[in-house]
């Protein structure tokens, strides 16, 4: 747990270190890693309310956004008015849960058929499992 969490502050402290000395943040092209048509607004909003990215969301209950930062993709859950329930990224095939809502996001090795699939990028599905108690979980299976 204890390497997870530092990994997870190297990936959010180092890009805040470069910009404060003064280097450049990323990327010769200029496009500091964002997929092409994603605002530059957008790479700044990851757990923010209602950020103004795209929804990609599957399901008519939840919105889904995607977030990238110097290479590296960020998934967002969020409520119909936009408050995050959870956000991960996938790390050589390994799930690295973000401290964003008050959801759990946890990997799976099979594919969560049976569950409200929100996500599915082709590498990437995102479900969601409720508990017993209420209680939500989102898996998320990388293939």
């Amino acid at each position: 747990m204890k390497l997870k969490n530092a990994i997870v502050g190297m990936l959010l402290i180092a890009p805040w270190g470069a910009t404060l000395a003064g280097a450049p943040v990323c990327c010769a092209s200029g496009d500091n890693g964002k997929p092409s048509g994603m605002s530059a607004v957008g790479t700044t909003e990851l757990g923010q309310f209602n950020p103004s990215v795209q929804n990609l969301s599957l399901s008519p209950e939840y919105q889904v956004f995607q977030f990238t930062r110097e290479g590296i993709r960020y998934i967002e859950v969020a409520d119909l008015a936009g408050a995050p329930r959870a956000a991960f990224t996938v790390v050589n095939g390994a799930l690295l849960t973000l401290p964003i809502g008050p959801d759990t996001a946890q990997q799976v090795a099979i594919s969560p058929a049976w569950t409200d699939v929100v996500y599915d990028d082709g590498s990437v599905v995102v479900a969601r499992r409720t508990a017993a108690d209420g209680g939500v979980t989102w898996q998320v299976y990388v293939k």
